[in-house]
């Protein structure tokens, strides 16, 4: 259930941040507000506006890419694919002294591990979310006032 939440949260940073590189790739308008030339020459509506898209598009950005990283924590499992072949030899033993607690504390390890990057992540892609409104309203008041 985790493993498909933080697919889920890469994907939707994925689309943050093609949403954001589209609109300042393909618009003019937003290309234009990263222009000193435009900043000097516009009205203070307008000057507010770009700097505001401005720093929302490189919060987003930041926010979206950032949502990669965060992969592992502290410590590891037996069920983690890192941990192999070690990890092997180690279940082995568990299961010869009947250890049968052993299976359900790594499990538990591994749920908790896979719930903080999840947090993490989710975290990130909220803000990025964030940010990404915050470029489109700026960025309909720059259509709405240039």
């Amino acid at each position: 259930m985790f493993a498909d939440q933080i697919k889920t949260a890469d994907q939707k940073a994925a689309y943050i941040f093609t949403f954001i590189l589209a609109l300042v790739v393909w618009s003019a308008e937003t290309r234009r507000s990263f222009s000193m030339d435009h900043l000097a020459s516009a009205g203070l509506v307008n000057v507010l506006a770009s700097l505001v898209l401005m720093v929302a598009v490189g919060f987003a950005l930041v926010c979206a890419i950032c949502v990669v990283p965060p992969r592992s924590r502290p410590g590891t499992s037996i069920l983690f694919w890192g941990a192999w072949p070690d990890a092997a030899q180690t279940l082995e033993d568990a299961r010869r002294s009947g250890d049968t607690d052993f299976l359900y504390e790594d499990y538990l390890q591994n749920t908790t591990t896979l719930a903080a990057i999840c947090k993490a992540k989710y975290r990130l892609v909220a803000l990025a979310f964030r940010a990404m409104f915050v470029v489109v309203a700026s960025y309909l008041v720059l259509l709405t006032t240039g």
